[in-house]
Order: C-alpha cells, then sequence, then structure tokens
C-alpha cells in the first residue's frame, strides 16, 4: 500500500509552528514600531529645542530677564519659519504644533553668553513629553 501526504499530526504540528513564528514576529514589529515612535518623538524635541533657539538669536527682545522665563508656542515657531509642522507619527494627517511650547529660563549671564535652560514639552495625538507637566 502506497501512502502519500501527511498526516493529522504533521499538519498540527506545521501549523502551530508557523502560528508561534508569527506571534513573535507580530510581538518584534510592535516594538519596532513602538521605539521608531519614540525616537521621532525625541527627534522632534530636540528640533524645537534648536528652532526656539533660532527664534531667540533673531529675536533678542524675547529673552528673559536674569531669573525670569519666556513660553514660545510651536505655532509661532511654524508661523515665523523656524521649524517645520511636526506631523505626528501615529497620524499624518495631525501635528503636534498647536499644543507643543518651550519654556526658556534665563539662570544668568556667563561672560558674554547668557545661560539658557530649554523646557520642551511635546504633545502630540500618543504622547506628552515628561516635561509637560500635569
Amino acid at each position: 500500500m502506497n501512502k502519500k501526504g501527511f498526516t493529522l499530526v504533521e499538519l498540527l504540528a506545521t501549523v502551530t509552528l508557523l502560528g508561534v513564528i508569527t506571534s513573535l514576529a507580530v510581538v518584534s514589529y510592535s516594538k519596532y514600531v513602538k521605539k521608531t515612535r519614540e525616537a521621532v518623538y525625541n527627534d522632534y524635541e530636540d528640533t524645537l529645542k534648536n528652532a526656539s533657539t533660532s527664534y531667540f538669536l533673531n529675536n533678542t527682545g524675547m529673552v528673559p530677564k536674569i531669573g525670569g522665563e519666556t513660553k514660545v508656542l510651536a505655532t509661532t515657531l511654524v508661523e515665523q519659519n523656524y521649524l517645520e509642522s511636526l506631523k505626528d507619527p501615529s497620524n499624518k494627517n495631525i501635528t503636534c504644533n498647536n499644543k507643543s511650547y518651550v519654556i526658556v529660563t534665563r539662570k544668568d549671564n556667563v561672560g558674554f553668553n547668557m545661560d539658557l535652560e530649554y523646557k520642551i514639552c511635546l504633545v502630540c495625538s500618543k504622547y506628552k513629553s515628561s516635561s509637560c507637566g500635569g
């Protein structure tokens, strides 16, 4: 008698193995996507800081006095061409501009330079900087 084909046990083992491999792939992919989004958010925070630095270099009258602080909205930076619109990596139709801002505090004068501290608050649909508070 000539038997051709697979047994039920062989088929079940194959399907189970494919299921395990697929679940591992999905978990790895979701971790990769999450890590990539976090990297984009961190880059956006750096971009906000750099844009606000340029803004204060060109608008020295806006620099806070020693011990004071100034809040610059991301929408202001976009309107004045210091920053391109920040697209939310979770949804490209949404921007992160409306609720994001930078608070610049002036600690002291250091020689000819000012000692400025930047507190970045980036707010996107699924992300909020730790420095935003609340």
